[in-house]
């Protein structure tokens, strides 16, 4: 037979209208060089998208996953929903950009022998592309397609239903299904944990409560079986907790723990899984470990919801810490409680008809270092309840600016001996304090245990048998100590109380100088003190790492938009001060025009007890300035740098701060050198002035 070539067969090619087609078809191979849009196939037999955007003119797209000598469909249309759009011209590489196929979309590919191909567009056989979006997609051939849309429902403590939906073509042996409380997904070898023959729904039973589940499902086709799902989840509900129960928020949000916002005391929550609730250091000391919440925007309604408990009997209580203080500030609010904030605790034995035991507000707020709450729950007894902190901030929208936290939340018996509540320490000295607490029973004697700041109960310094205040001494100045707290009722003891921090003052300066740069960013020097009264919360007196006169650090005082900000930095309690022999010197900046009071304080902590000795306008950028103490008549100790405050936003620098001796001689560089006898005292009191010299 005579062998017909392809020279001999163009004619005929061209006469029938196929030169155009299969000639493409065989030749045609365009290469892109950028890589958009990657997907490992899932061979699950039904279209999965690649990208929606990928351009003609220069992209492939990538497939990885793909099983060998199996078919598969390859497209690339115009647009960016998948599927749709206008069939444009590409061609299949392997890795190396080998060519496997290519045509006009789609491209069916048999018996892949590839497990990754390239998908490169081209809006013609002439390679012709252009900058707009197209959509590229994978199928795999196959009549055994896996199940989609995954849901749950009728989810209790130890079970639950799982549905699907049914692919195109049925299975003949059904459904296989595998769940776990680990989300690594299933293998083709791994064992189902059940077969449903009929139906798309399986009934999951013997869970555990509290528990998150991943589940799927794939379809078995008896000879073969699909890929499997991609996964489902839910999390079986909470058995009620029994008592004694403590919560110390180690985790946010803790197991069987709920947010919610809206709705209303009768309803209950209205939007699950929602608000403003989260985690963050109790009063603001550390990052973690307590509930909290920041009333600042107006109208909100925001719910922290608790498991359930059992209430065996009467003689039960709730307990917890509850502060408030100043936005990102450990100190009690400067910006007032508006009048339609409040924080309710509530109760309730489902998630409707909600009482409730007890209010926050402006007139009733717990203090900024933490106050210990008890509500009796006699009223419960022999019910389920659960609790919620409802937090609301009506319409009016003020300048409050408020945290508030919650702590180690417990429902317990009620002690037959409470511990005290309330801890505090009094009178602070260099090497002494008054420890003082509330008695929430009827002891007239306690236990402390004391030691430094952080120390394990246990291995304190203990004292029995104390009074309530007493009077603790032999302390180190300038030391951080903790103190816990233990009732003694004669036939038993309370549990300990505490701990309640404190630091001793520092022993009085002498001379010094103070550059304030072994200060942490944002802290303050030790042994200074510092006063912010003011209704914005970003108005602050604090050490920051710039715009030092020497760096890194400077001191900072920054009234933010509160131009009535009372903003003091004070001095160590300094003994030269009342002796008349010491002079400051130290270096300020502040825009022309700005003032920085210097004066006296009898008490660091209070700003009514500051005399202003000289007023200083500042001129830009630093300047040295020196104010002489020699001639003030006081009996105070302490010097503090106040805040002008002309205007808003008006940031004042304080460096390399000074407290030395006046000068007894005249300095060798001094110029213009006056001598002032004293007319009564003779030379012996001669006074001498010369021009301000630097150093």
């Amino acid at each position: 037979m005579k062998k017909i070539t392809f020279k001999q067969m163009l004619p005929l090619m061209i006469l029938f209208g196929f030169f155009s087609t299969t000639f493409v078809s065989l030749n045609a191979q365009c290469i892109r060089p950028n890589a958009f849009g990657n997907v490992v196939s899932n061979n699950s037999g039904l279209q999965q998208g690649i990208t929606t955007c990928a351009y003609s003119s220069t992209e492939y797209s990538t497939v990885t996953g793909l099983t060998l000598g199996e078919d598969y469909v390859f497209t690339g249309q115009t647009g960016t929903e998948f599927g749709l759009g206008t069939h444009v011209y590409v061609t299949i590489t392997d890795a190396s950009n080998t060519v496997i196929q290519h045509g006009v979309s789609p491209q069916t590919v048999t018996n892949i022998a590839v497990t990754g191909v390239r998908i490169h567009l081209s809006d013609n056989a002439s390679c012709a592309g252009s900058s707009t979006c197209h959509n590229t997609t994978v199928l795999l051939i196959t009549s055994c397609i896996v199940p989609s849309g995954l849901s749950s429902a009728n989810v209790t403590t130890v079970g639950a239903d799982i549905s699907w939906t049914a692919p195109v073509n049925i299975p003949s042996n059904g459904y296989d299904y595998y769940y776990s409380t680990s989300n690594t997904a299933p293998t083709a070898t791994t064992t189902p944990n059940g077969n449903v023959a009929s139906g798309t729904t399986a009934n999951l039973s013997g869970l555990n409560p509290a528990t998150q589940y991943y589940y799927w499902v794939r379809s078995n086709c008896g000879t073969e079986s699909s890929s499997w799902s991609a996964s489902g989840t839910f999390t079986t509900g909470c058995v009620p907790f029994t008592l004694p129960s403590l919560e110390t928020f180690t985790t946010f949000l803790p197991p069987c723990w709920s947010r919610a916002s809206g709705g209303d005391l009768t309803a209950g929550p209205l939007t699950p899984n929602s608000g403003g609730w989260t985690s963050d250091g109790f009063a603001n000391v550390g990052f973690t470990g307590s509930a909290r919440y920041n009333f600042y925007t107006a109208d909100t309604n925001d719910w922290l919801i608790s498991p359930q408990y059992v209430i065996p009997a009467t003689g039960y209580e709730l307990k917890f810490d509850a502060a408030a203080t100043q936005y990102n500030s450990s100190a009690a609010p400067t910006t007032p409680w508006e009048a339609d904030d409040f924080i309710e605790v509530l109760v309730s034995t489902g998630t409707t008809n909600w009482s409730v035991l007890y209010t926050f507000d402006g007139n009733n707020p717990p203090l900024n270092s933490g106050s210990i709450i008890t509500i009796d729950l006699d009223a419960y007894a022999g019910q389920t309840i659960r609790f919620s902190y409802r937090m609301v901030q009506g319409s009016d929208d003020g300048n409050a600016d408020i945290e508030f936290f919650v702590d180690n939340f417990q429902v317990r018996q009620t002690p037959s001996c409470p511990e005290p509540i309330t801890l505090t320490a009094g009178s602070i000295g260099t090497d002494s304090a008054e420890l003082g607490w509330t008695e929430m029973g009827s002891a007239t004697l306690w236990n402390i245990e004391y030691g430094p700041s952080g120390f394990t109960p246990g291995t304190g310094t203990l004292v029995s048998g104390v009074t309530n205040p007493y009077l603790l001494s032999g302390l180190t100045a300038n030391t951080v100590y903790s103190f816990y707290v233990q009732a003694d009722c004669t036939s038993s003891t309370s549990l300990w109380s505490g701990p309640f921090t404190f630091t001793t003052a520092c022993l009085p300066f002498g001379s010094f100088v103070e550059n304030f740069d072994s200060t942490p960013d944002g802290g303050l020097t030790n042994c200074w003190n510092r006063i912010v009264n003011s209704t914005d919360g970003f108005a602050r007196v604090s050490i920051e790492d710039n715009l030092a006169f020497t760096e890194p650090n400077s001191a900072e005082l920054y009234n933010s938009g509160d131009v009535n900000a009372e903003l003091l930095l004070v001095t160590p309690n300094l003994t030269d001060l009342p002796l008349g022999t010491h002079r400051l010197k130290f270096r300020a900046s502040g825009a022309t025009g700005y003032v920085l009071e210097v004066g006296i304080m009898s008490d660091p902590a209070d700003a009514s007890t500051f005399l202003a000795i000289e007023p200083l306008q500042l001129s830009g950028s630093f300047a040295e300035y020196i104010v002489d103490f020699s001639s003030v008549t006081t009996s105070n100790n302490y010097i503090a740098f106040k805040h002008g405050s002309m205007a808003s936003y008006q940031t004042i620098k304080i460096d390399n701060v000074v407290w030395e001796p006046v000068p007894t001689t005249v300095p060798s560089c001094a110029a213009n050198i006056v001598v002032t006898p004293n007319p009564t005292c003779g030379n012996f009191a001669t006074s001498f002035a010369w021009d301000a010299t630097v150093g």
